[in-house]
Formats: structure tokens, C-alpha cells, sequence
């Protein structure tokens, strides 16, 4: 799990608990530094942020062969320090540091500060730092800005509303899990996802070999991050840059709309994938096979080809195969 200080991470991992006993449960860095005896500061200092990425990292790691849950991750520790403006160079090294830990992480439960806040916040909780962080969360985790290609679901709503869209994501990895598992490897899409501070792909380089293989729900934040560029980016013409407009269009195109789309039995949904894991681009079918729509990143450098005509499609079972 991901998410800011006060956001109820300690609550939904309480609730996930109870509904997956499957998985072990870690705590996070900063309750097993103060069960050893680290003296926190009341604001929080660099120093002591240090001291709980080191920890996290080790605690990952430990933990990379197992399913585990993790009350926070290294990228919780990296936004804080992002938040405290520590140099160039200190934010370098420990972004080095987490790389490892951060490629054994299957995917992440985003817990954001909503725009109708459910926790009070009094002034000693700092809210002007729980909202920086969140901020930066939200670029690294939704937007992408690091080029780390996870899994990510961004739960909403009250306790009870979170616990069940975490343990519904859940439950689809684990039965998509299982069903890769049973396929032929000759099927198989190779992953080999980006590490923190990978370099991000040149647009002026040919386009990068891609795979087409059918969406999971943990693909649903890069969709909602390519959907929402490519109406910004590619659309000025329809929306005219109305912050107004652009918002209503991107209303149902977030990682909890499509996530519930995902799951949606009479639409069959397929994603372009580079050979890092990056998505690069959506297509959509309807059952019958009718073609819906299509969307590629804004800076994704691909030929374009013409798609066929809804009517082109062949009704019936989709041969992926032949789809490629």
C-alpha cells in the first residue's frame, strides 16, 4: 500500500486482514524502528525518513518471495523525501537504492487524500506536508512521472467501500495470476518492467517492439494516465483547452472507473506493451466482436495503421492470436 501520513492505510490494512489471510502482513518501517527504540522527531527530519526507507527496502526485500502486504513501500519514503527538498544527489542514491526493492513489488493499493477530505487533520499532523506528498504520490504512482510501469489501484470512499475494491483487485491479480501460471510460456508475454530511474523512451528513436496481450485490472492506472494524456494531448481541437471541458471528459477515466470497466463482461479489453511492461496503447471490443475505440500514448512512437471497420470484425470467440 501506498499513500500519505493520516490518508487510512492502518485501517484498510486492519480490514484486509480479516478478508486475506492468505497473505502476511507487514507493518510499516516507522512501528518497527519505534519497537526497537528510535527516537523520532515530531517534525519529521531527513535523517529519520532515511532510516525508514533503509528499513522498508529491507523489509521488501526479505519479504520478495512471499505475498506480502506491505503497509508501506520504499516510493512512500522517496516522496517524503521529495517533500523535504533534500539535494540532487541524496535523492539519486537512495532512488538507486530502492531500485531492487521496488521491481519485487507485483502492484500497489494507492490510499489518496480525497477531494471531499474524510479524516480531520489538526495542525500538528502537518496537512501542508500530507497534501505535498500526496501530490508527489499521485505524479509517481497515477501520472507515472518516474517511468516505474506498476500496477496500480486507487481506492476510494469510506473504510468499508475501500476494503472491498482492494480485496475485488486483489482477487482478479491472483486469478489472472493463476491463469498465466497454467499458460503455455510459448503465450506468455516476457516482463521485464523498468526500474526506478530508467531512462524514458526517446520519441525520435523507431518505435519500440510491443506485445498485444488481453487487460488486466491491474493495468488500470497506465490506462487512466494514457487515456487522460491523450484527451489533454491529442483532442485540443474537440475540448479547446477548457479546463472545464477536459475535466468532464476525464471524469470516467480514472483508475477506479476503469478498474470496475476492466471487470465488465460484455466489453474485451487489450493493451500494447513494450518489452519493459510499459503500456503503450488500448483497444477496446465490444461482444459481439464490434470494435470500440482506441487509445495509444501521446508520445508513443508506433506506425499508425487503419484499424478495420466494426464490420470487418468476425462475430464470436476473439482468437487472440489472430487478433496480434
Amino acid at each position: 500500500m501506498s499513500g500519505s501520513h493520516s490518508v487510512g492505510k492502518s485501517t484498510l490494512l486492519a480490514d484486509l486482514r480479516q478478508t486475506s489471510p492468505q497473505f502476511t502482513f507487514v507493518d510499516e518501517a516507522y512501528l518497527h524502528l519505534l519497537a526497537e527504540g528510535h527516537d523520532f522527531a515530531a517534525t519529521p527530519s531527513v535523517d529519520d525518513i532515511e532510516a525508514q526507507l533503509e528499513r522498508s527496502i529491507s523489509l521488501v526485500s526479505s519479504h520478495a518471495e512471499s505475498d506480502a502486504v506491505f503497509e508501506r513501500c520504499p516510493i512512500d519514503y522517496l516522496a517524503y523525501l521529495a517533500a523535504l527538498k533534500v539535494d540532487r544527489e541524496t535523492l539519486t542514491y537512495w532512488i538507486e537504492a530502492s531500485s531492487a526493492a521496488v521491481s519485487a513489488i507485483d502492484g500497489i493499493i494507492f490510499v489518496g487524500v480525497e477531494q471531499r477530505d474524510r479524516i480531520h487533520i489538526s495542525p500538528d499532523e502537518l496537512p501542508k506536508l500530507r497534501k505535498k506528498v500526496d501530490a508527489l504520490l499521485r505524479d509517481i504512482l497515477i501520472e507515472d512521472e518516474w517511468g516505474l510501469s506498476l500496477a496500480v489501484v486507487e481506492v476510494h470512499g469510506s473504510p468499508t467501500e475501500r476494503a472491498r475494491q482492494a480485496q475485488t483487485w486483489i482477487q482478479t491479480c491472483e486469478a489472472q495470476r493463476r491463469r498465466a501460471d497454467r499458460s503455455p510460456a510459448g503465450n506468455r508475454v516476457q516482463s521485464n518492467r523498468r526500474g526506478l530511474g530508467a531512462r524514458p523512451m526517446d520519441p525520435m528513436q523507431p518505435g519500440p517492439e510491443f506485445a498485444i496481450r488481453p487487460s488486466m485490472v491491474a493495468d488500470a492506472g497506465s490506462l487512466a494516465a494514457i487515456w487522460q494524456r491523450s484527451i489533454r494531448d491529442l483532442c485540443y481541437e474537440d475540448h479547446q483547452g477548457r479546463a472545464d471541458v477536459i475535466a468532464a471528459w476525464c471524469a470516467q477515466k480514472t483508475p477506479a472507473a476503469l478498474a470496475t470497466a476492466l471487470t465488465d463482461p460484455t466489453r474485451y479489453w487489450l493493451v500494447a506493451i513494450d518489452p519493459a511492461r510499459v503500456v503503450l496503447g488500448v483497444g477496446l471490443l465490444g461482444r459481439p466482436a464490434r470494435y470500440r475505440t482506441t487509445v495509444v500514448a501521446p508520445a508513443t512512437p508506433v506506425q499508425r495503421k487503419r484499424l478495420p471497420n466494426s464490420n470487418q470484425i468476425p462475430a464470436g470467440p476473439i482468437d487472440l492470436a489472430s487478433l496480434q
